[in-house]
């Protein structure tokens, strides 16, 4: 349904230290930091460009999919972080957010997928 990210900055010596988006200016902002979602099952990808951490998922407020998604419990989904920052490392890490559903014949889940 919705996700939330987390970005901590990466020192020389391994230390995590949080970047709080709330925080104003260039100190709540990973740069040149992005991310993909892909399926590795289907090879299909969620998105057409990488998207700016920095303008989804914040913590008080989630980014919600343009449609609710259906992953099965056997289902390998993939984040893929780009960071294009020559000084800069992070560490970030990706929430999904949604329910649990427990689908009856899974199985023939497929022929429900138009695509």
């Amino acid at each position: 349904m919705s996700f939330v990210k987390v970005v901590y900055a990466v020192d020389g010596v391994g230390n995590l230290t949080y970047i709080d988006p709330n925080q104003a200016g260039a100190a709540g902002q990973a740069y040149n930091l992005s991310f993909t979602i892909f399926d590795t099952q289907s090879q299909r990808n969620y998105q057409n460009v990488p998207t700016d951490v920095n303008t989804v998922g914040l913590p008080r407020w989630p980014t919600k999919f343009p449609r609710a998604m259906l992953f099965l419990p056997n289902s390998n989904i993939q984040i893929s972080w780009t960071n294009a920052d020559p000084a800069n490392t992070y560490a970030p890490y990706l929430l999904a957010l949604g329910y649990r559903m427990r689908v009856q014949d899974a199985q023939n889940i497929l022929s429900l997928i138009h695509v």
